[in-house]
């Protein structure tokens, strides 16, 4: 993996989480990206749409970089290991320790994918049973990676 690339993905991560509720609502609306995001909140919105906020306030033009940074909040079923590791180390950060962020820390020491389906049932577990709603692909993520 590029560590150059994973370190700033990671660095920026959360660049855009405290971006009022209002001026991601405005985004959505006039920069043509799916009104069905306004149905979610600044837990999904920080990856999806604060890569806006990335690219232009600091200039980060990097695809992959950028893409890590959209695909850590929902996943996806086509997550690189970029993704992977963006989405996993979100997750299992050292102030965190849940039983399943610490059985997702033991598995990103020997296997990615695992990490990623740890987080993965962790979080749609949380969404489910807080009858939440849940991203569709967060769920599609779920189900491709559980394929492989």
């Amino acid at each position: 993996m590029d560590i150059d690339r994973a370190g700033l993905a990671g660095l920026l991560h959360d660049y855009a989480k405290q971006i009022s509720v209002k001026d991601y609502q405005n985004l959505i609306q006039t920069q043509g990206l799916d009104p069905e995001l306004l149905n979610y909140g600044r837990g999904i919105w920080h990856g999806l749409v604060g890569v806006w906020f990335i690219q232009r306030e600091l200039g980060v033009s990097d695809p992959e970089v950028l893409q890590a940074i959209v695909r850590h909040t929902t996943g996806d079923p086509a997550m690189t290991a970029l993704d992977q590791i963006i989405f996993v180390a979100d997750f299992i950060e050292p102030a965190r320790d849940l039983p399943g962020e610490i059985a997702a820390r033991e598995a990103a020491e020997h296997d990615l994918l695992e990490a990623t389906l740890i987080e993965l049932t962790n979080t749609l577990t949380y969404l489910i049973d807080n009858r939440k709603v849940v991203y569709p692909k967060t769920l599609a993520t779920y189900n491709a990676l559980i394929k492989r």
